[in-house]
């Protein structure tokens, strides 16, 4: 699993529903997803739980939307809010036939992502929302987790409203509303027109002797959620009859986890590749968490400080794990799939996530001097030293041909925060001083860096931290 402060507010399913959703089943729920844009960073990685691409110059936000398994989503709204809910939608547009969106930068510094698919009938997905992207962001994978089905029959009793709210704010197009009877079971399945509008069936038990629960019986309590979380009044009752207006005000509070994970990036054939990401509980109760990372191709995993699993954390707080991904020796010219997940131990339908593509390149030729010691004379970049340092460190780096470099410093946001170098060197080895302040001179606080070298299509990258 890019490198941001990201809300994701993922439905909370009913724990007893039949479609298996909640607690009792937690291979399902919402994820979110935010790969790096690919021409940021290549090397060790970004930390997070939403995966982010830096500030390259593409004043775009793009990505594409998926379902749980991966297939691609068409016709996906996709929403830019300035803050979400009860903010404005800045701009908006559909995925194509491949999933794929991209809408025009909208300057603000931060936004909210908002994804939903329209249907004329029974909505299929929950929505989801990530909070807090930066602007521009590019290659974000959203994943929309599908809706349980309703059996209907002819028992059917109708509720509506026009003023209905979720968390606080009118129900806006796309938004979900579930009902369960008293047995856990949906009976009820409808999505928002918007403007706290909304008309939902609910279906009742049809009373044969088959052994299905379709819904309540008259007289039993319903039960209704909004975008798979509790309503405050959620308790009607269902005698057959006439529609019945019904206020729902949905959601005081809110689940999520988001992922800052790293960008893309490159490895050695034989060698390994340290992967940096950081997760965070974003939604309003405190949580405990799993994290982990994997890769499509099975290479082993390890982790130089203790996987993190089953931390609790506050709402707004944060933590992060380096994954140190080895690459067989003897793999080259090869580009494989990391993904990074924190699941909720209190809800385990409550997960996200972030990608990066590992980039194996040809191995690293090296002759042997007449001390005994390893002349590179191919491209590479050097672990600064000291590591951790206060104030300055030094970076050192060697090129296989002169030509023109650039040498970067990022934040764990992905944003530059100073250009050491960009210009044509020569070949050989360079040494660079940082002394810890940004382009503009001010000193940077204490916190993980990323610092990225690049010549022609090549780029190296690797973390370093400041202490102060």
């Amino acid at each position: 699993m890019s490198s941001t402060q990201t809300n994701h507010d993922s439905p909370v399913p009913h724990p007893a529903s039949k479609a298996g959703y909640g607690p009792e089943n937690p291979d399902k729920g919402v994820l979110n997803v935010n790969k790096a844009l690919g021409l940021f960073v290549r090397g060790a990685l970004v930390a997070g739980i939403v995966l982010i691409g830096a500030s390259t110059g593409w004043a775009e936000i793009a990505g594409e939307v998926v379902n749980d398994v991966g297939t691609a989503v068409p016709d996906a709204r996709v929403e830019v809010w300035s803050s979400y809910p009860g903010g404005t939608i800045l701009t908006s547009g559909n995925t194509d036939a491949l999933g794929a969106f991209s809408l025009p930068s909208v300057a603000p510094a931060q936004f909210d992502l908002r994804v939903y698919k329209p249907s004329s009938g029974d909505p299929a997905f929950y929505p989801s929302v990530i909070r807090n992207l930066p602007d521009p962001v590019t290659n974000v994978l959203a994943i929309l987790f599908p809706l349980g089905n309703v059996i209907y029959t002819p028992q059917v009793r109708s509720y509506w409203d026009t003023t209905s709210t979720f968390l606080g704010a009118r129900l806006v197009e796309g938004d979900v509303l579930e009902a369960f009877d008293p047995d856990g079971i949906l009976c009820g399945l409808a999505a928002s027109a918007g403007n706290g509008s909304f008309s939902i069936y609910v279906v009742g038990d049809d009373g044969l002797p088959d052994g299905i629960d379709e819904g309540p019986f008259p007289s039993e309590s319903v039960d209704f959620r909004i975008n798979g979380l509790p309503a405050v009044s959620p308790v009607a009752w269902f005698p057959l009859g006439p529609a019945q207006e019904h206020h729902l005000s949905g959601a005081v509070f809110s689940y999520g986890v988001t992922v800052v994970g790293p960008p893309d990036a490159s490895g050695l054939p034989g060698g390994q590749a340290l992967l940096s990401f950081q997760f965070t509980n974003t939604g309003s109760e405190t949580d405990s968490f799993d994290v982990s990372a994997s890769i499509e191709t099975g290479w082993p995993i390890t982790y130089p400080v203790a996987k993190l699993s089953s931390v609790t954390l506050p709402p707004g707080g944060s933590a992060g794990v380096d994954a140190m991904i080895h690459i067989p020796s003897g793999t080259n010219d090869t580009t494989v799939k990391v993904i990074f997940e924190a699941k909720s131990r209190t809800l385990g339908s409550i997960a996200a996530g972030a990608t990066t593509a590992l980039s194996v390149t040809t191995p690293t030729d090296v002759s042997t001097g007449a001390g005994g010691g390893s002349v590179p004379t191919q491209f590479s970049l050097a672990q600064n030293y000291p590591n951790p340092f206060n104030p300055e460190t030094e970076i050192a780096f060697s090129l296989r041909a002169e030509g023109r470099v650039r040498l970067e410093v990022f934040n764990l946001l992905g944003q530059s925060v100073a250009v050491l170098i960009d210009g044509h060197l020569p070949q050989g080895t360079t040494v660079v001083n940082w002394n810890g302040r940004d382009g503009r001179g001010a000193g940077v606080p204490t916190g993980i860096y990323f610092y990225r070298l690049t010549q022609n299509n090549q780029s190296l990258v690797r973390k370093m931290t400041l202490l102060k």
